[in-house]
């Protein structure tokens, strides 16, 4: 696993580089790279709105077959399954599967979070041994502060000074500067929110549930409106409450430069969300979407006659 992580840290940790080396911020790397993904991940999320319009065009008729077989679950749901397959609706596409899709780019955005030394500012391995085995000399690191050793370093650098043997100055020199940047309103990014030890840092975690729960309040707001059997949607299962958890759960497990990634891809998700509910609206994209089954369906009873016409 930790050769997979090593390996999708690789291009997030090359273009956070590039924009800190254009902006000598990494706040403002970090809130670059995490447009571009959302950028990237577009098309998927605007199929899951397809999606989502395709089962509600189906909803009046699964509730017929609900209705035709109640009392049989069994049957219900093989029915369900055969409709599903005669429309070429896949259910999962508008559940958890776009969430686990995103999965990787998650995966490699914290990796390189995680691994700056490494993956951002490309010191060579032997510099970063020397000073992750510094670290652990001068400061005493829990279990979960071994998965964030190079950001410890970062935390700790001060202490570093002139103890550490086999790195350059020019090496040293470019990690202090950036660990300077590591802070935002005074609040060092380096360090962990204690739960047992109440400080502004508690703030980043709780600003990371709250702007993942904003956006779950509105899917949810939108679901009740647009669906009556929204409750059934395993879409809302997987993200109502999913996310917050997240994004808070690792704010305390983790230095607060995960919690600001988490922070600013919970805002731009939540920008994201609330334009596409606008620009692909569900009602435009259903009616689009018959559309374009009678313009399909008329295609291939036309397809058919020539071909019955060529046979006579």
């Amino acid at each position: 696993m930790t050769g997979l992580y090593d390996l999708l840290a690789v291009p997030f940790g090359y273009i956070i580089g590039f924009f800190y080396d254009i902006s000598q911020n990494y706040i403002f790397s970090i809130l670059v790279i995490t447009i571009i993904t959302r950028l990237i991940l577009l098309p998927s999320t605007i199929k899951q709105q397809r999606s989502s319009a395709s089962q509600m065009r189906l909803q009046a008729k699964v509730r017929r077959i609900q209705e035709m077989y109640k009392g049989n679950q069994q049957k219900i749901n093989e029915e369900t399954q055969a409709l599903y397959q005669r429309e070429g609706f896949n259910p999962m596409s508008s559940g958890c599967l776009p969430m686990l899709i995103q999965f990787p780019v998650m995966i490699g955005l914290y990796s390189a979070i995680r691994t700056p030394l490494t993956s951002v500012l490309h010191l060579g391995s032997a510099a970063v041994t020397a000073l992750t085995d510094a670290v652990q000399q001068v400061a005493e690191i829990s279990s979960r502060g071994q998965a964030t050793l190079e950001i410890e370093v970062l935390k700790h650098f001060s202490s570093l000074q002139g103890m550490v043997e086999g790195v350059s100055a020019s090496d040293m020199q470019t990690v202090a500067d950036f660990s300077d940047s590591f802070s935002l309103f005074g609040i060092n990014l380096a360090d962990t929110p204690q739960v047992s030890e109440p400080s502004l840092l508690w703030l980043l975690p709780i600003i990371s549930g709250v702007t993942a729960l904003l956006t779950s309040i509105f899917m949810l707001i939108r679901q009740k409106k647009q669906n009556p059997d929204m409750a059934k949607n395993p879409m809302m299962g997987c993200t109502f409450l999913l996310s917050p958890a997240m994004s808070i759960y690792f704010g305390f497990l983790f230095p607060g430069a995960i919690s600001i990634y988490w922070i600013i891809g919970n805002i731009l998700s939540f920008i994201q969300t609330v334009a596409l509910n606008y620009t692909h609206k569900p009602g435009k994209v259903l009616a689009q979407l018959m559309i374009d089954e009678t313009v399909t369906s008329r295609a291939r009873e036309q397809s058919i006659k020539n071909t019955i016409q060529y046979r006579d």
